[in-house]
């Protein structure tokens, strides 16, 4: 496999598989996970979707400068029908603007996995589903790709993927998908990590954390902190723990001078807390009744 892009975690140097470039294949791609729907590359380009934090937790979106594509269809899931509405008109919108990378699945050479971040055009959703991220699971079958497996990322006030990359964090030589999405609410901004273990060939349930956290509910509720992956001791765990080190600069209503730095780790998959959040998201990609 070509690796081009290098991470660095808490100053540790690991390699990142490439994105899949080939045109017919992520078209081919996208009508499998839009099976019947018209898709068809537009000249656009994904530009930032979120304004960066006047805090140290600004960010910009992954996919700047991806192409975006439109995707045209009857919506076909819960969380399609919440983020094509129009709740000014009431009516529902049928045209995707999607934009997603796509990536060799570790160890085969018939699967695949996308990370998508979509849209509705002209639809104005609540804020509990203003936009969809989606990471799907594809499989060739004769000469045919087919989505096998999806897993909705947290569509709350959701407007980008921050990070992704397909990365091999516990020193096995099979690569995780590692994706950062961001979500959040009223006085309060969040991303989340998700770490997807493909080492089975099948999509589970990722191991979740928080990534960047920044809300101020009250004066005594208040927190800015930012959690990065440590690469270096997840792979000293020899695959039985992620490693994370968390920088908090505010806390209650506190400026940290100079930042409180914490580390932990947890071991490899997922506790019942995250289990339960995983299927809540999960329940919104059931089929729209007939």
């Amino acid at each position: 496999m070509k690796y081009a892009a290098l991470l660095v975690a808490a100053g540790f140097w690991c390699f990142a598989a490439d994105a899949i470039t080939d045109e017919s294949l992520r078209s081919e791609a996208l009508r499998a996970v839009f099976p019947g729907m018209r898709v068809d590359a537009t000249r656009k380009r994904v530009e930032q979707f979120t304004l960066p934090s006047k805090r140290p937790l600004s960010y910009r979106d992954a996919q700047i400068g991806e192409t975006i594509y439109r995707v045209v269809g009857k919506r076909t899931n819960y969380v399609e029908d919440c983020a094509s509405d129009d709740l000014g008109s009431g009516r529902f919108s049928g045209a995707r603007e999607v934009a997603f990378r796509l990536y060799p699945w570790p160890g085969s050479h018939d699967d695949y996995v996308a990370v998508l971040q979509y849209g509705f055009s002209g639809a104005r959703p609540a804020m509990t589903c203003s936009t969809i991220g989606l990471v799907a699971h594809l499989q060739r079958r004769g000469t045919r790709l087919f989505t096998t497996e999806r897993a909705l990322l947290e569509s709350q006030h959701h407007w980008s993927v921050v990070e992704m990359s397909l990365t091999d964090i516990t020193g096995d030589d099979i690569e995780e998908l590692v994706v950062e999405s961001d979500f959040g609410g009223p006085a309060a901004r969040f991303t989340r990590i998700h770490i997807f273990d493909l080492s089975q060939r099948k999509l589970r349930p990722p191991f979740e954390i928080l990534g960047r956290c920044e809300f101020d509910l009250g004066p005594q509720d208040q927190r800015v902190s930012l959690t990065v992956l440590d690469s270096t001791r997840s792979q000293a765990s020899a695959g039985t723990q992620y490693c994370f080190t968390t920088t908090v600069f505010m806390e209650k209503t506190l400026t940290l001078k100079p930042p409180r730095v914490e580390q932990r780790c947890f071991p490899v998959g997922l506790d019942a807390e995250q289990q339960s959040e995983y299927l809540r998201r999960q329940e919104k990609l059931r089929p729209l009744p007939r």
